[in-house]
C-alpha cells in the first residue's frame, strides 16, 4: 500500500540508483590484476559498492561481506567474527586471502585474519571486491577459497570535512572525523580517526557475557600525479581492546568433576601499517607498478600467549599487450616476516622467534581468441616458502559472451594453504574429554594438548572446476550464477600420540586418576566441496531495488580414523552453513528520505550445536539537509538473541548476538 501511495521517481533526475547497465560496466582489478568490466570477468567475482556499504546499516567490514552470495560471517562475540568463503570457517579460518587496497593483511600465525584488527573509516570505502573460489595464480598461496580486497577511495573523491556520530543499544557509541585537503589539482591527502566502544553480548544461558570492545584508529590517504603516473601512500595506526572467557581444563590433584572452569582474560593488540605504490606507463604503453608495505603489530591474550611481529612485503608487476590478441601481466613478489612469541599458561611454542620467506614469479595471459566473443587466460604462479617448499599454482579461464547482455565462463585452478608458525610449533592446553562433557566419550578424564611435530607438515591443496553465467535480462533484471566442484589432498588432520597416566595420591596409594593423551596435527586427509551460488538484481522502478541471493554448500572430510581426528573432520564438515539466502529491498521513499530492508538466513551447524536463524535489519534515512544526514538502523530485529558460531582452537564461551537498534547523524562540510 506504500509503495502505490508513492509517486513513481522516473522522472527525478536526482534518484542516484545506478543502472543495470552502469553496475556490469564497474571495473574490477582483483581477479586480472588490472581493470576489467564486472560483466566481463571471468570468474565468481562480486562487488559491495559504497552505497551497499551505507544503505545496508553495516558497522563493519565483516558485517559488509554478509552481502555477499557465498560468503559464510558469523559472529562468534561482539568482537570476534568467523569468515569464510566456500566453507572450512572459523576464528582461524586459513583458506582465504583478505587485503586492504593490495596489501596482505593475513597473519602467519594462524595463516588467517584476525578480523578484530581490520578496520578502516566504511564512508571511504570504495567497493570490496570479492572472488569466489581460487585466486593462488594471481595472489599466491592462502588463496584458496576466495579472495577479498577492500579498496578505499583516492583523495581527491572525499575533499572537505566529515564528522560521524552514532550510538545505540550493542553498538553504544562511535565517532569518526575525516578531512581532505587539496594541494593541487594532482596531489590529494585524506586523513581520518575514528573509535568506537561496543556493549557486551549474553551467554547460552542469559549472562552478561565479558566482550566489551573499544577500538581506535587514525590513517591517512596521499595521492600525486605526475601526467599518466600514479604515486599512492596509504598508512595507518591502531589499538583495540576486548574481554574475553575462556573454558579450560580444571586440572585438580582427584582429577573430579567440574572438568572445565572459566578463565577470564583480555585480549588488546596495537599496530600500524605503511605502503608505498607506483604505477606509470613507458612511452611504448607498458604499464608498470612497484609496491613496498611494512607492517608492524602486538596481539597480547592475558597470560595465554603474546606476539610481536615485523612483515615487510616488495612486489612489481608489468602489464603490456603482445601484438593484438595477447593481454600480459607478470610480477615478482617477495615477503619477509620476523616474529617474537611469548607462552603463557595454556599456550607454549617450541620456538620463541622465527624469521620466515616466500617469494614468487607470476603471469597472465589472457587471449582473444574471437574479439567480444571468445577468450581464453592461462595463469600461474611459482612460489617458495620456508615451511613447506616450492608450489606450483596454475589457472585457466575460458569465457564465451554470444551477445552483449550474456557471459558464460569456466575455469580450473589449483591452489595451496601453507603451514602457519602455530601448527609448526604451538602447544594449546585448552582441551579435555571427560565423562558427560559430550564431544570425544572417555570413561575418565582425558587431558588433549595439541602439540607440534616432528614430522614436516605439507601444503593443503585444492583443484577445483568453477563454471558460471552472468546475464542481463531486460532492462531491469540481471543474475549471476556460479556452481563448483573442489578436491582437497593433505589437510591437516589430527592423530593422538602416546597415552601417559596422570596419578594422585589416594589412601590406596598412588593410582590412576586420568591419562594424557597429544594430540598432533601432522596427519593427512582429503575432502571434497561442491555448491550452487545465485544472485539476482531486479530494478522494480526506478526508486525501488530487489537484491536476492542463495547459496548452497556441500562439504565432505575423510576422517582419519581416530576420536579426536574423527571430530576435527566433522567440525570442518560442519563448519558453515549448507544453505543460505539474502533479500534486500532498497526504496527512496522521498528525494530526502530512503527506506532499506534485509532478511537473511543461515542453516543450522550441526557439529556447533548452532541452530538455523533468520534475521531481518531495517534502516531509514533522512536528509536534513544538503550536507546532513540522519539514520535510524534496527539490527537482528527477529530474536531478541541467538548464537551464530562457536571459537575452535582458543575456547572462548559460546555467547549470542543480541537485537540491537542505533542511531547515526552523518554532517559534511
Amino acid at each position: 500500500m506504500l509503495l502505490a501511495a508513492q509517486p513513481s521517481r522516473a522522472e527525478n533526475p536526482d534518484n542516484d540508483v545506478p543502472s543495470l547497465e552502469d553496475l556490469m560496466k564497474v571495473e574490477v582489478s582483483s581477479v586480472a590484476r588490472r581493470a576489467q568490466a564486472l560483466a566481463d570477468t571471468p570468474a565468481a567475482v562480486y562487488v559491495v559498492t559504497a552505497e551497499d556499504i551505507e544503505r545496508s546499516g553495516v558497522t563493519s567490514v565483516p558485517e559488509a561481506l554478509r552481502l555477499v552470495p557465498g560468503v559464510n560471517v558469523a559472529r562468534i562475540s561482539n568482537a570476534m567474527w568467523a569468515v569464510t568463503i566456500r566453507g572450512f570457517n572459523g576464528r582461524f579460518a586459513n583458506k582465504l586471502l583478505v587485503m586492504l587496497d593490495g596489501r596482505s593483511v593475513y597473519s602467519p600465525l594462524f595463516s588467517g585474519t584476525l578480523w578484530e584488527a581490520q578496520d578502516t573509516l566504511l564512508e571511504d570505502v570504495d567497493r570490496i571486491e570479492v572472488i569466489r573460489g581460487p585466486g593462488a595464480a594471481m595472489w599466491g598461496a592462502n588463496a584458496v577459497n576466495g579472495v577479498i580486497n577492500i579498496i578505499t577511495k583516492r583523495a581527491r573523491s572525499t575533499q572537505g570535512t566529515q564528522v560521524v556520530a552514532a550510538g545505540g543499544t550493542t553498538e553504544s557509541a562511535a565517532a569518526s572525523l575525516r578531512h581532505g585537503v587539496a594541494f593541487a589539482d594532482d596531489a590529494h591527502l585524506r586523513l581520518y580517526a575514528k573509535g568506537f566502544a561496543v556493549e557486551s553480548s549474553e551467554t547460552l544461558d542469559g549472562r552478561r557475557g565479558r566482550d566489551e570492545w573499544n577500538n581506535g584508529r587514525v590513517g591517512l590517504r596521499f595521492d600525486k600525479s605526475f601526467g599518466t603516473d600514479k604515486l599512492t601512500v596509504l598508512a595507518d595506526a591502531f589499538e583495540y581492546r576486548f574481554g574475553d572467557r575462556w573454558v579450560v581444563p580444571r586440572v585438580s590433584p582427584a582429577m573430579t568433576p567440574p572438568y572445565l572452569e572459566d578463565l577470564p582474560l583480555d585480549e588488546e593488540s596495537r599496530g600500524a601499517n605503511l605502503l608505498a605504490r607506483f604505477e606509470w606507463i613507458s612511452g611504448s604503453g607498458v604499464e608498470s607498478a612497484i609496491q613496498a608495505s611494512y607492517a608492524r603489530s602486538s596481539f597480547d591474550v592475558d597470560g595465554a600467549v603474546r606476539e610481536r611481529r615485523d612483515t615487510l612485503d616488495l612486489e612489481f608487476q608489468q602489464r603490456r599487450h603482445i601484438g593484438r590478441v595477447h593481454d600480459t601481466v607478470w610480477g615478482l613478489t617477495s615477503r619477509f616476516s620476523t616474529d617474537d612469541i611469548r607462552a603463557g599458561k595454556t599456550i607454549a611454542f617450541a620456538q620463541r622467534s622465527r624469521d620466515s620467506r616466500s617469494s614468487s614469479v607470476f603471469v597472465r595471459d589472457e587471449i582473444a581468441l574471437a574479439p567480444q566473443r571468445w577468450n581464453l587466460t592461462f595463469g600461474a604462479r611459482l612460489e617458495h616458502d620456508d615451511y613447506s617448499g616450492l608450489h606450483f599454482q596454475p589457472d585457466t579461464r575460458l569465457s564465451f559472451t554470444p551477445n552483449p547482455h550474456d557471459t558464460f565462463w569456466l575455469a580450473a585452478s589449483r591452489a595451496v594453504r601453507t603451514p602457519s608458525r602455530g601448527e609448526r610449533d604451538a602447544t594449546m592446553r585448552n582441551y579435555i574429554a571427560a565423562p558427560g562433557l559430550g564431544g570425544i566419550e572417555t570413561p575418565i578424564p582425558t587431558l588433549l594438548p595439541l602439540e607440534p611435530s616432528d614430522k614436516r607438515l605439507a601444503a593443503e591443496k585444492l583443484s577445483q572446476l568453477d563454471f558460471g553465467w552472468r546475464g542481463q535480462l531486460g532492462d531491469a533484471l540481471s543474475v549471476d550464477v556460479a556452481a563448483f566442484f573442489g578436491r582437497y589432498r593433505d589437510l591437516v588432520a589430527s592423530r593422538m600420540g602416546n597415552p601417559s597416566p596422570i596419578l594422585a595420591m589416594t589412601p590406596a596409594g598412588v593410582v590412576p586418576v586420568g591419562v594424557t593423551v597429544p594430540v598432533l596435527h601432522d596427519a593427512e586427509t582429503r575432502g571434497t566441496t561442491r555448491g550452487l551460488e545465485i544472485a539476482a538484481d531486479w530494478r522494480v522502478r526506478p526508486d525501488l531495488r530487489v537484491q536476492a541471493s542463495y547459496s548452497y554448500l556441500d562439504i565432505d572430510v575423510d576422517r582419519p580414523g581416530n576420536p579426536v581426528g574423527d571430530s576435527l573432520a566433522t567440525q570442518n564438515a560442519g563448519s558453515a552453513p549448507r544453505h543460505q539466502g539474502s533479500l534486500r529491498l532498497s526504496w527512496d521513499v522521498t528525494r530526502l528520505q530512503r527506506a532499506d530492508f534485509w532478511l537473511r538466513s543461515a542453516s543450522t551447524l550441526r557439529p556447533l550445536d548452532v541452530p538455523r536463524y533468520t534475521e531481518l535489519d531495517l534502516r531509514y534515512a533522512w536528509k536534513l539537509g544538503p550536507q546532513v544526514e540522519l539514520s535510524v538502523v534496527g539490527q537482528n530485529l527477529l530474536d531478541a538473541r541467538h548464537p551464530e558460531y562457536v571459537a575452535e582452537y582458543l575456547t572462548s564461551e559460546p555467547l549470542q548476538v543480541r537485537r540491537g537498534a542505533y542511531a547515526k547523524l552523518k554532517v559534511r562540510f
